[in-house]
């Protein structure tokens, strides 16, 4: 046993409060057996997390609100906590795994997620009136604690912004007008139009060696991006490529079959240092260009040209000289322009944004083969800057949490969400989680308004984990300034780091995964490393498979749930009209005896938990009549799943003199109150062979394939889905990860000292 655990263990013991934390695998979980005894409660999030330490779930134990905490929630004890924690019996509360789970704004630098910008970045600001768009240094960075409604504006193909509610929003008119108007006020009409760009109103325009850089990063190629300072391999390069160290000049490489790129080629760039090898035997025309400057040799667009200091005019060149060389036309103002590079597609976007144009960008899986990387494409429609409000859904919801501004002098942004771009004034928001929740019914209980009324608490969790996505209509209602509990005010936990990592044995691919979760410097070299070394991809359903999205794990499943050749059940779910689009389940559950299921609720009584798998053995019926699917879960237990019931809520505000019972505090302070406004029923399964990444937080597993889709989404998706496997040479992937699958929050990175 490590030191470290060793000192975790004492100071539990001793009865100080405290926060274990470490990679996955470490051996946290461990702790908390050896620190377990009849004075200790224990409960952790996920049904799963729970079954790992012996607990429940925090929901069950402290009878928490699936939907948005209220003021009676506040209020309310239950009978669960009161009589588990009312005598003396209990001493010590053991939380597992504790913490929950962006909208970018355009800089001087490329786009930058709000909760990204430290304060000295320069922004994109645009006249309403003009359209004309600058660079400036805003009158200040907002985070600030909001609760109440937000409104979300959702299209599949135009516009994904969430904001406050009264939120100014610019509007423009056909006729070039434009005003602003609330976001709850807005009227979702084909003749009201949201602005995706503006006009740069800096000067200058596109020079021959950019235009040369464009074509390069087409068809370009060059050995001269990287010089040694060790003076015989300097010669070389200078007699080879030209290069010559004291203008830090080199050469570029060009050939060409299409005669309509020779052309071009031949007339921008006749008069530089040009030298024509003529046509070769494969039917290629070859060029040289000498003494071109270093910062131009570039497949980097993000390395040769600054934002800040493109017009209008530039932009527009840029875009028109990038569909030359290296777009995909659509149509006479449209084209597509793709590359493995991110930063690349980024900065197209960008340049897209100053010129009055509308742009797209999403990722594009390869799955030939390991040879070939997945690719980002953007979609640019040159002199069109808005998009309708036809067919666009507003959704309100309630929200308290932080949310994220920047003001500028002339009130508005251009912000990035869903790949797509819109010009707006501020905002994007963060959640966190409900201890407060659970400190105030503990208070109550203890009648001691210390913390957790007084008791040991004892945090157990890994903040560089994954944070768990929380429906829309269910978010919780949260006082912190920040969606991670260190934050919190309550948070005044000292904090033990646990090493020596248990499920993965090998010390190499230890040190590989810790430096993928810290993301460090050399986390693109241990992602190649573990993707080199692993097993080769098979399609076989004895390999379990985490995808980062649902629709992938769907396709999965349903390969394998083909193939079952015995009779097929139908359950269909009952919901009412006002229940929504989105379904926990599927609306018509089809099953085979013999088909893989994850369960997706916990029973009341605890028999299986969300996320544990298994088997489904037979159907039948309970002693009511009703349906009941015997599966055999994966621990050799056969248990009956029940049908479930998941609850939508609506929300009020009302003054607390306006309750229907009394409640203590400011009887003019404005309270939320919460009423059932719909319910889902259905048995709680879907297909079991393939799972998302949120879904296996808490397994361990010995076969895995990572099937990452069109790229991770969220904070340590991806280091959850690599660190399930004990051992990563049974590791395979669908797809390939690419590093910008490797996502963390600079608070998180902030907090542990990284």
């Amino acid at each position: 046993m490590e030191d470290l655990q060793q000192q975790a263990i004492k100071r539990i013991k001793s009865g100080e409060s405290l926060f274990v934390t470490g990679s996955a695998g470490v051996g946290k979980s461990w702790v908390i057996e050896q620190v377990t005894d009849n004075q200790t409660v224990v409960c952790a999030p996920s049904g799963i997390a729970a079954l790992n330490v012996g607990g429940i779930t925090c929901h069950r134990l402290f009878g928490l609100p699936l939907g948005v905490a209220t003021e009676r929630d506040y209020d309310t004890v239950g009978k669960r906590p009161n009589t588990i924690f009312s005598g003396q019996a209990v001493k010590r509360i053991i939380i597992d795994e504790c913490f929950k789970g962006d909208v970018e704004v355009l800089t001087a630098t490329g786009f930058t997620r709000f909760e990204d910008l430290v304060g000295t970045e320069t922004v994109a600001q645009v006249d309403s009136k003009s359209s004309e768009l600058s660079f400036c240094k805003p009158v200040r960075f907002i985070e600030k604690y909001y609760k109440g409604k937000m409104t979300r504006l959702s299209s599949t193909n135009k516009i994904n912004i969430t904001s406050t509610e009264n939120h100014q929003m610019l509007v423009h008119k056909p006729s070039g007008k434009s005003y602003k108007t609330a976001a709850k006020s807005l009227e979702m009409v084909q003749s009201n139009h949201i602005k995706t760009s503006g006009f740069a109103s800096a000067a200058g325009e596109l020079s021959v060696l950019e235009r040369l850089c464009i074509a390069y990063q087409a068809d370009g190629s060059s050995k001269t991006k990287t010089y040694s300072s060790e003076a015989n391999v300097v010669a070389a390069t200078v007699a080879r490529y030209n290069f010559k160290p004291e203008t830090s000049c080199g050469s570029m490489c060009f050939s060409f079959k299409k005669e309509r790129k020779v052309s071009r080629f031949l007339k921008l760039f006749c008069d530089l240092n040009l030298v024509d090898y003529g046509v070769d035997s494969r039917g290629y025309r070859n060029f040289l260009v000498r003494n071109v400057p270093s910062k131009h040799i570039t497949k980097d667009f993000t390395s040769s040209f600054k934002l800040e200091e493109f017009s209008s005019k530039k932009a527009t060149s840029f875009l028109e000289e990038l569909r030359e060389w290296d777009g995909s036309v659509i149509s006479r103002n449209s084209f597509v322009y793709s590359n493995t590079n991110k930063n690349s597609c980024d900065f197209v976007q960008a340049v897209a944004c100053l010129c009055g144009s509308t742009s797209y960008i999403k990722r594009i899986t390869d799955n030939r083969s390991k040879a070939f990387s997945d690719c980002f494409k953007v979609t640019v429609t040159l002199g069109r800057d808005f998009s309708t409000l036809q067919n666009v859904k507003k959704i309100d919801e309630d929200f308290q949490g932080s949310v994220y501004c920047v003001e500028v002098p002339l009130g508005n942004i251009v912000i990035r969400g869903g790949g797509r771009t819109h010009v707006v004034g501020n905002c994007g928001m963060l959640r966190t989680d409900q201890l407060v929740l659970i400190s105030r019914k503990l208070q109550k209980i203890k009648k001691n308004k210390l913390p957790f009324g007084g008791l040991q608490v004892v945090l157990v969790g890994d903040f560089y984990q994954i944070e768990p996505i929380l429906r829309q209509d269910e978010q919780e209602y949260f006082e912190y300034d920040s969606k991670f509990c260190f934050s919190s005010k309550l948070w005044t936990f000292p904090t033990i780091e646990l090493t020596g990592v248990k499920r993965q044995t090998n010390k190499r691919q230890v040190l590989m995964l810790n430096s993928i979760r810290r993301k460090d410097k050399y986390f693109r070299k241990a992602l190649e490393y573990i993707q080199k070394e692993c097993k080769p991809y098979e399609l076989h359903e004895k390999t379990f498979h985490l995808c980062c999205y649902n629709k992938d794990a769907d396709a999965i499943n349903e390969k394998f749930y083909t193939k079952i050749r015995s009779e097929e059940r139908e359950f269909k779910a009952a919901f009412g009209p006002l229940w929504g689009f989105d379904r926990p389940v599927a609306e018509l559950l089809k099953l085979k005896v013999g088909a893989r299921v994850v369960i997706c609720q916990n029973a009341l009584e605890g028999e299986y938990v969300n996320g544990e798998r298994g088997t489904v053995k037979a159907f039948g019926r309970d002693a009511s009549g009703e349906d009941t699917i015997r599966v055999e879960k994966d621990s050799g237990d056969v248990v009956s799943i029940e049908m479930a019931t998941w609850k939508k809520h609506g929300y009020k505000r009302k003054r607390r003199s306006e309750l229907p019972e009394p409640s203590e505090g400011d009887q003019d302070e404005e309270v939320i109150i919460k009423e059932a406004e719909a319910s889902y029923m259905q048995f709680p399964l879907k297909l079991g062979w393939a799972v998302s990444v949120h879904k296996a937080q808490g397994m361990s597993l010995d076969d895995v394939a990572i099937d990452v889709g069109s790229g991770c989404f969220s904070h340590g998706q991806g280091y959850v889905a690599l660190s399930r496997i004990r051992d990563l040479k049974n590791l395979s992937f669908v797809r390939p990860m690419i590093p910008e699958d490797i996502i963390v929050r600079q608070a998180v990175k902030d907090f542990y000292g990284d």
